[in-house]
């Protein structure tokens, strides 16, 4: 984690037990006073800035994002070797390895997300047959 991180958590876990939710509890919003029920209030909001800021991170990067799409093509319509070729292909994995590993591990997925977390198995195939 980095410096700019934990101040950033310590500021708004301040911000929320010293501003937010004292006033929370003064207006009446939350009945009893307790973590589990502070939290209730304060996980939404926080969850929509969290998502915000990753959405604006990633579009005022617009030009990482535009270069890993050109790299995606470069995989894709690779041609023969020669003094041209990326040093880097020899330490990266194959292309191939990434849709045969999601048909040899889906099934598996399937499984365990039924096994630990009782998701019926059509549910879990459907979510998983998605993510390609």
């Amino acid at each position: 984690m980095s410096f700019r991180t934990g101040w950033s958590l310590l500021l708004g876990g301040l911000l929320t037990y010293a501003v937010l939710a004292p006033a929370l509890v003064e207006r009446g919003t939350v009945g009893a006073v307790s973590y589990r029920a502070i939290v209730g209030w304060t996980v939404w909001p926080g969850a929509a800035i969290l998502v915000a800021s990753g959405l604006t991170s990633f579009a005022l990067d617009w030009r990482s994002v535009a270069r890993s799409f050109a790299g995606l093509t470069r995989i894709f319509t690779r041609r023969g070797g020669g003094a041209a070729a990326d040093p880097m292909d020899a330490a990266e994995c194959p292309a191939w390895w990434f849709p045969a590993g999601f048909v040899a591990l889906g099934p598996v997925v399937v499984v365990l997300m039924t096994w630990l977390f009782q998701i019926p198995w059509w549910a879990g195939w459907w979510r998983c047959r998605w993510r390609w």
